[in-house]
Parts: C-alpha cells; structure tokens; sequence
C-alpha cells in the first residue's frame, strides 16, 4: 500500500516493521508451544505403551506354571519382576516430566505468548488505523466528496431518488448531523 504523503508512508513502513518483528516473535513462542505440546502427548502415549507393557508381564507372571504337586515353575519370574519394576520407575519419572511441562506450557501461554499475541494486535490496529485515516483524507483531499455530492444532489433534484435522499438533503437533518460531527 502506497500513501500520497512521504511522512506517512515511512510512518506506514516503520509500523509495518514493527510489526514483522513482533509476528517473528510471537511465532517463535508459539513454535516451542506447540513443541512442548507435541512432546508432553508423545510422552503420554509412551507412558500408556509402558503401563501396556506391565499389564502383559503381570499376565505372564499370573500364569506361571504351577504342578500338580503345587510346586510353581518360576522360569522368567524375576525377569519379568525386574520388567514391570523398570517400567514403573519409567512411568514415574516420565509423569512427572509431563506434568512439570504442562504447567510450564500454562504459564508460557498465560504470559509470553498472550502479551506478544496483544503486541502484534496492537501494532496491526496502529497500521490499520494509520491507512485508514489517510484514506480518509486523500479522499475527502482528493474532491471525490464534492462529486459525491453533486451527483446525489442531481439524483435528488431529478426526482428519481427522492424517497431514498430525502433525509440527505433535508437542511435540519443535515445541519443537526453536521454539528455533531
């Protein structure tokens, strides 16, 4: 967007920097968010496979052979004792790994990423605002106003619009808003 006044413009330019670098930043918070997100389900799903896995060695151990004499048959017991013992130390360890992560992706999103989100809709409003209001005034700058006018004006002496202008033209109307104004 190009802006008839050179002031303007290379205020438009700066707040348009301004506001590339503050996107570059926001979009970096939200790149490790969602990576704290991607690895805190990766280490959910982790945590399931190994809780899995204690349930078939507990299955396992349950159906050991036992004889007719009652003597049990303790092939593989210790190794699958040692299985469910490692996989539970995992479980723990990775639990806690989890929940210090989502506590630290909260707090990240309740701070860095909501005020650099507020940053960047700042910095946009300011643009947009800046076009806006030399939009405004190269418009009305510009006479397209006055012919605005002169053709509503004609529509409204024709008669052909009359019902729709009829507030347009009417001098109390238009005093009443041009005061207000």
């Amino acid at each position: 967007m190009k802006l008839q006044n050179q002031d303007k413009q290379a205020e438009l330019e700066q707040l348009i920097g301004n506001l590339n670098v503050s996107n570059q930043v926001f979009y970096e918070i939200q790149d490790k968010a969602l990576s704290i997100k991607e690895n805190i389900s990766r280490n959910k799903k982790l945590i399931e496979a190994l809780e899995s896995d204690n349930q078939e060695a507990q299955k396992e151990i349950d159906n050991l052979q036992v004889s007719d004499t009652g003597e049990i048959n303790f092939n593989g017991f210790d190794e699958l004792s040692e299985r469910i013992s490692k996989n539970t130390r995992k479980i723990d360890t990775i639990r806690k790994v989890v929940e210090k992560f989502e506590i630290q992706l909260e707090i990240l999103l309740m701070t860095e990423y909501e005020q650099h989100l507020k940053i960047c809709n700042e910095s946009a409003l300011k643009c947009f605002s800046l076009i806006g209001d030399e939009l405004l005034n190269e418009f009305i700058s510009g006479g397209i106003a006055e012919e605005l006018s002169r053709i509503l004006t004609i529509f409204d002496k024709g008669g052909r619009y009359a019902d729709v202008l009829k507030y347009s033209t009417d001098s109390n109307i238009r005093d009443y808003f041009l005061l207000m104004n």
